[in-house]
């Protein structure tokens, strides 16, 4: 995010932190929508990096709905200390972006295969393809 950007949305923020929900109290914000946007997407993109060298991190999909960005990682197989640095990952974007609301969520697909469904308004990171555990010798018991 440029300095600009953080500089037009911090004072809009500040009025906002301090109104109250009465209709009388109403706040109107003069933020851009491209300075929203980028600020989101600078944050997805903060995220992705901090998740790309973690082995079972397959992808990282993201829904944006003005300032609410929801992250969710896509895992397979994944260790417990794998699973924490995404969790720590996740508080760091959180504390570097104050201003967006969060949400997370890890799926570890555990090496079976997921069949995704139409991706509609979501931005997606494909950092690599994992196979799937195959149950092969379970399908040729008699």
């Amino acid at each position: 995010m440029t300095m600009h950007a953080a500089q037009t949305i911090a004072p809009s923020w500040e009025r906002v932190e301090q109104a109250s929900t009465l209709p009388q109290n109403r706040v109107a914000l003069s933020v851009e929508r491209d300075v929203l946007q980028e600020m989101v997407m600078d944050a997805f993109h903060s995220f992705v990096a901090a998740v790309r060298g973690i082995p079972s991190v397959e992808q990282v999909r993201a829904h944006v709905a003005g300032t609410h960005l929801h992250l969710v990682t896509y895992m397979s197989c994944s260790t417990e200390p794998e699973r924490y640095a995404v969790y720590a990952a996740e508080i760091a974007v959180h504390d570097r972006y104050p201003h967006i609301q969060f949400e997370f969520d890890l799926i570890d697909r555990k090496g079976r295969p997921v069949q995704y469904g139409e991706l509609t308004g979501k931005f997606i990171e494909i950092i690599r393809d994992l196979p799937d555990q195959t149950d092969e010798p379970a399908l040729h018991q008699v």
